[in-house]
């Protein structure tokens, strides 16, 4: 008889229903190795049946690795004893799809600070990456609870268990103990267990994205005969775009449309389908997700509206809908989504309501919108650029552009990402997504209103505290290349898809390659393309570096010869080639002709610009051709601003190491033990000298006053800020705003975005003696802000600090410093996997 209380609906207690102490954010969503999304939750003493089940359903192997004994069966006091925990120092989780057990991971502590791991996992679900899923759900369970160790007893046969904990990243140590290998290892997350949560989570996102976007068979749900209808042109998109899988129509009563063959249910459909095109009513979607389910589909796109995009019932409507789906094991593009394209000989795939398949090309495609989906890819087929892969997921309730990231980021077919997003659902993880995908593969978005201003209906976002203007700040930190419009965008995406990347440059004398050469027939337009790169100077470039101009009539030889020596110049890093016809003359094609093949000799990017050529920049012969200067400029400035950001900014940040992180979590501890959710004065000081900034209050210090922070915000998690400590330039949002932690580079760099500040430090005459110079200012400034940026990850309940009036010196004058803590912080950068985040 179980006698596990039961929550009656008081806060904190769980859900009603469920036991007292039930963990509800233990629950989780997560993508095994084969792309299949699970459902994960804390066990519950309802499961004794299912658990049960699940028992009966292993091999014997399976029971005999896990009990070390024979086992046909459990008995009802070990029912009652697996099933009811504490969620303390006994815990459980189970892995369900469709109401079943699939898998079991429990842990049992054994000593103040240690527990012990089993888990075990159906037949059919071995090799999945489930048993890596329930460590890493259990290891954050674990350090909830105060646990720091783990130790298990494994079979020496068991090698896929002890595979499981040899690849997960730990440090490791195992010995013989009898018949049996014991194995022990801290739970604390180290370089590489991060490094390897998240590879199997780029893997894992990606499998289950690919079969979406290059199916082998597609079933339309929805189908109809009559012209004009949502049904009929999915259909004949389908068809006219002659997808190279299988098709099948599902249709209650005909036998074909289109020439299409029909079945009357997704069950019934003879061969394998990966891909559901949904255009049903609303209602009817959530039993097209069961049938779909039933057949094996990996994934539906919803094209069907009347969601969340409708109204409150919507909504409700959706989260059931995306609840269902994932706990049968299928994703969902969608709903109200515009659909799905691949270009690929050999998929050709327009599961979309785009009227025509886009031109095969290598950029990446990711639209929210659906009404401007249609319209960019017809602007992209106007510049004779082509699309790789496109998805429009409209309400994105489940598959969202991290999804896609994650799928390019190893896609061979695509080289460059755009993106329009009208939001962002998880900013941390967008933001970490991008800068693993920049040093490979350039990412474009389209500026909006930041994170979470102006959400269309259907999107659920949560709430940002930064500006706009912080957003794009950090999100640029973070390699994304931002556009001020579509235009913008497609400029930036025909040089980068078409042209190599600026070398990386060596150190030394001159430095790398920085300097774009001009060289054309027109003194105007160089003088033109030298204001244009003055007012952009968004990469900190000496833009352009060396005009070389000619006559009017210059021969295609003169062409040649100059681009040929201007980029065998080493400082050189670009080209921008103007031609202006001849009145009697137009002799485009030859010059074209005559750059593309010079420029392919030196591997550097170049650009022309073609006064006579159409209004709309389109590539030619491999090369960018641009109608105005401006333009050519601007998408110029993108590319060196990618390569500056990835010489310099790439690499992951390291923390200081003169830091005593241990009297950092101790001062924390004992101020929450004692009550305090504010430390101010005195113990803030102990506090910032234990991370390395040495400071005294009401200190005079040198230097511009400035105002630094640290801050968990909703949206982007940690998030570290310096400005200058006046109410102007907060007024003005003058502000280097970036995601926390920092790096050396990192901090410079957000130092160096602070507009006023050059003003404020000293000229660049010889500091007198005793006093700083400007750059030792920047470097110390960027040195307190880099220390500050790390306190959270050392102590994940410092929630928030500011430290005002902040002046050099040794030690640093302030005026304030305060800490904000939490005893039950958010994980923002969680050491486990789970959809959505």
């Amino acid at each position: 008889m179980s006698t596990q209380a039961i929550a009656a609906g008081p806060p904190g207690d769980g859900p009603v229903g469920y036991p007292v102490g039930y963990p509800v954010g233990w629950e989780a969503d997560v993508v095994l190795a084969n792309g299949r999304p699970i459902h994960l939750r804390p066990i519950r003493p309802a499961d004794r049946q299912a658990l049960r089940a699940f028992h009966r359903s292993l091999s014997e192997q399976s029971v005999y690795f896990r009990f070390f004994a024979p086992k046909p069966d459990l008995t009802e006091q070990e029912l009652t004893h697996f099933t009811e925990v504490d969620y303390r120092d006994r815990v459980a989780l189970v892995a369900c799809l469709a109401e079943q057990i699939v898998g079991v991971g429990r842990y049992d502590r054994v000593d103040g600070h240690s527990a012990e791991i089993a888990f075990s996992i159906r037949d059919d679900f071995q090799g999945r990456g489930l048993g890596s899923i329930f460590l890493e759900h259990l290891a954050a369970a674990a350090r909830e609870r105060g646990i720091s160790r783990f130790v298990a007893e494994v079979l020496p046969a068991n090698q896929r268990m002890l595979r499981t904990f040899r690849d997960a990243g730990y440090h490791l140590s195992q010995h013989l103990d009898q018949d049996v290998i014991a194995v022990s290892f801290e739970i604390e997350p180290t370089a590489q267990s991060r490094a390897v949560l998240a590879s199997r989570e780029q893997r894992a996102e990606a499998r289950s994205v690919r079969p979406l976007l290059a199916p082998a068979g597609i079933a339309l749900v929805g189908a109809s005969r009559r012209p004009g209808t949502v049904g009929h042109a999915l259909l004949r998109h389908l068809r006219d775009g002659q997808f190279t899988g299988r098709l099948t129509v599902v249709h209650p009563e005909a036998s074909e449309i289109l020439g299409v063959p029909c079945v009357p249910s997704l069950r019934q459909v003879p061969a394998p389908v990966d891909l559901a095109v949904v255009a049903v009513p609303a209602e009817q979607v959530a039993s097209v997700v069961a049938d779909a389910a039933a057949a094996g589909v990996a994934g539906l796109v919803v094209v069907s509206g009347g969601f969340a995009d409708a109204d409150a019932l919507g909504a409700a409507r959706q989260r059931s809908l995306v609840a269902t789906a994932r706990s049968l094991g299928v994703r969902i593009v969608g709903p109200n989504a515009l659909g799905l394209v691949n270009t690929d000989p050999g998929v050709r795939m327009n599961a979309s309501l785009v009227t025509r398949m886009p031109r095969q090309g290598r950029i990446g495609f990711f639209c929210q919108s659906g009404a401007l989906g249609s319209s960019i890819l017809e602007r992209v087929r106007s510049r004779g650029l082509g699309i790789s892969t496109f998805a429009s997921a409209g309400n994105r309730a489940d598959v969202s552009g991290n999804d896609v990231l994650q799928y390019w980021q190893q896609d061979d077919a695509t080289d460059v990402a755009m993106l329009y997003l009208e939001s962002i659902g998880n900013g941390r993880k967008f933001a970490r997504l991008v800068r693993r995908m920049s040093p490979h593969k350039p990412v474009l978005m389209v500026r909006n209103a930041g994170a979470s201003a102006a959400v269309p209906s259907g999107h659920v976002v949560r709430a940002s505290s930064l500006a706009p203007a912080a957003v794009e700040g950090l999100l640029a930190a973070s390699g994304l290349i931002l556009c001020d419009g579509i235009d913008e965008m497609l400029d930036a995406a025909a040089l980068l898809s078409s042209q190599p990347m600026p070398a990386a440059g060596e150190a030394g004398i001159g430095g790398p390659a920085r300097g774009i050469a001009v060289i054309g027939n027109s003194d105007a337009l160089a003088v033109l393309a030298a204001n244009a790169a003055d007012a952009a100077d968004r990469a900190r470039y000496a833009m352009p570096m060396r005009p070389v101009t000619f006559a009017r009539d210059a021969s295609v030889e003169r062409y040649r010869a100059e681009l040929r020596a201007c980029l065998a110049d080493a400082q050189v890093a670009a080209a921008l080639v103007i031609h202006v016809p001849a009145v009697e003359a137009n002799h485009d094609a030859p010059v074209i002709e005559a750059i593309g093949s010079v420029a392919a000799e030196a591997g550097k990017p170049v650009v022309a610009v073609m006064q006579g050529h159409g209004p709309m920049p389109v590539v030619v012969g491999g090369v960018p051709v641009f109608a105005d200067v401006e333009d050519a400029i601007r998408a110029m400035g993108a590319m060196l601003a990618l390569a500056r950001w990835r010489r310099e900014l790439a690499d992951d940040p390291q923390p200081p190491s003169d830091v005593d992180a241990d009297a950092i979590a101790d001062l924390v501890q004992s101020a929450l033990r004692e009550g305090h959710r504010e430390v101010t004065g005195e113990a803030a000081v102990r506090l910032m000298d234990a991370g390395g900034i040495r400071m005294a209050l009401g200190g005079a210090g040198e230097g511009p006053m400035m105002r630094l922070s640290l801050a968990c915000d909703e949206h982007f998690g940690p998030v570290a800020e310096i400005g200058l400590d006046d109410p102007v330039a907060r007024a003005l949002q003058d502000s280097g705003v970036r995601l926390a932690p920092l790096g050396r580079p990192g901090a410079l760099d957000a130092v160096a975005a602070l507009r006023a500040l050059p003003a404020m430090l000293p000229s660049g005459e010889p500091a007198p003696l005793g006093e700083p110079a400007s750059a030792d200012l920047v470097e110390a400034y960027a040195d307190a802000l880099m220390r500050l940026s790390w306190m959270h990850a050392w102590s994940p309940s410092i929630q928030r600090i500011t430290i005002a009036g902040l002046r050099w010196g040794n030690p640093w004058g302030a005026s304030e410093v305060r800490a904000w803590l939490d005893p039950s912080p958010e994980d923002f950068d969680p050491q486990a996997r789970r959809m959505g985040t």
